[in-house]
């Protein structure tokens, strides 16, 4: 009689770990075909935004810099009043980025 409880019981633990980890799939399934929530700070109804043109450093600013003439620096920031707050060696034309598509980075506090 014991054995049969025994048994019955693990079969039940069996079904019940199988529903579980269904439920499980299903939702990790469910979350990875949702399309991501539309970012609230692009405005979707404006017309297409004109085609990104990078800024390179002028051969002045790379002197100031001590960048070396004959190198390829994309400005990514720029001050208020106009002074480089970070810029981008580029060695291939795959390296140029939109700064507007550059998502913030935020530093682990160890």
């Amino acid at each position: 009689m014991k054995n049969k409880k025994l048994l019955i019981l693990s079969v039940v633990g069996v079904i019940i770990l199988f529903v579980f980890i269904a439920l499980i799939i299903s939702q990790f399934n469910s979350n990875k075909s949702t399309k991501p929530s539309p970012d609230p700070l692009v405005d979707n109804n404006s017309e297409q935004a004109a085609p990104f043109e990078p800024e390179f450093l002028t051969p002045e600013e790379k002197q100031s810099f001590n960048i070396p003439a004959d190198f390829k620096a994309q400005t990514i920031k720029r001050g208020d009043n106009g002074e480089i707050m970070v810029y981008k060696l580029i060695r291939s034309d795959s390296d140029v980025v939109d700064p507007a598509k550059i998502s913030p980075i935020s530093p682990r506090v160890k």
